[in-house]
């Protein structure tokens, strides 16, 4: 019989695994992780597997769902976008719930251009059609998805969760500009 056996040794103590990752305090923040790094990994799939992207910009694309996913075992201190000052155990939520609502719209928007009315619209002379709008807008929602690692590292995005009035009032400045 020929079989395979190794060990592992790791030399972790108490305090290096503390220093690796985050401690989560309640039950509904472990549940709440475990979640949101389940959707990340099904939404990455889906991506992935429509064909969205090509060559190098896979590897990009998994860069960013590991970062969203690391997000939730070890937040990322100091955070600029961050309203307080030191450790901030809600912060890690911010980088999957973006990538969650970004990838859902690119999904979204990939289903409903084909149904859309192709049709050319001039307005002042440009032309456009609904379908060719909602590509182009699935495509510049890819690209975004793609540049958060630099968009997080300037804290050009609020916190979702920590600071709901300030994502909302964000979020109405952008659509109502």
């Amino acid at each position: 019989m020929f079989s395979l056996c190794f060990q592992v040794k790791v030399t972790f103590d108490r305090l290096a695994l503390l220093a690796l990752l985050d401690r989560n305090v309640t039950v509904w923040e472990s549940g709440l992780s475990v979640f949101l790094a389940v959707l990340v990994g099904m939404l990455g799939a889906l991506l992935m597997r429509r064909g969205f992207l090509e060559d190098a910009l896979v590897f990009v694309f998994c860069f960013v769902v590991a970062s969203c996913q690391y997000s939730l075992m070890k937040s990322v201190q100091p955070d600029a976008a961050s309203p307080t000052h030191g450790h901030n155990r809600v912060v890690a939520f911010s980088r999957p719930v973006y990538f969650c609502l970004v990838a859902a719209l690119v999904l979204l928007l990939d289903e409903a251009a084909p149904s859309l009315d192709a049709t050319p619209h001039t307005i002042y002379g440009l032309g456009f059609s609904a379908a060719g709008l909602a590509t182009g807008t699935r495509d510049t929602l890819l690209a975004l998805l793609l540049a958060f690692p630099l968009i997080f590292s300037f804290g050009l995005l609020p916190q979702v969760i920590i600071a709901r009035n300030l994502f909302f009032n964000y979020f109405l400045m952008i659509v109502l500009k």
